[in-house]
């Protein structure tokens, strides 16, 4: 996704942020242990995804004042 000034919001998880998390049971086992809920895939990135992710892609929660 192209860089932009204005944030990008969407209901959805785009397929670039959803193949950088596990699948199957990987993901369940790890949304058991972390206590994430296993149908959150926003919140299932900022957990799994912080610190791991592809190329120049960086996963980051902003916190709005």
């Amino acid at each position: 996704m192209p860089p932009r000034p204005e944030a990008y919001y969407s209901e959805y998880l785009f397929p670039f942020f959803e193949s950088l998390l596990p699948e199957g049971e990987n993901l369940a086992y790890l949304c058991r242990a972390l206590k994430l809920d296993e149908h959150d895939r926003f919140s299932q990135l900022l957990c799994l995804a912080g610190n791991d992710t592809i190329g120049d892609v960086t996963v980051r929660r902003i916190d709005e004042e």
